[in-house]
């Protein structure tokens, strides 16, 4: 087994208007069968509302891609 590199993907959606913004990905390196902790800053400049924060891992072709998904109210 060896070590990966994969991108981790920051998208953050306003839930009442769908507009979308897309942050450049993180590249990030994964060890077999180990968890690891990656601290993402969302820029601060998020008008008050209410947001979906959807975060994608990309660990290349030969793997599915994973991902998960948070509400954020901003105020």
């Amino acid at each position: 087994e060896r070590i990966n590199s994969c991108k981790v993907y920051a998208i953050v959606s306003d839930i009442k208007t769908a507009e979308e913004k897309q942050y450049p990905p993180m590249m990030i390196e994964i060890f077999p069968k180990s968890t690891r902790e990656v601290i993402l800053e969302i820029p601060n400049n998020l008008k008050p509302g209410q947001y979906a924060l959807a975060v994608v891992v990309d660990y290349g072709s030969k793997s599915s891609l994973e991902g998960a998904q948070i509400t954020l109210d901003i105020k």
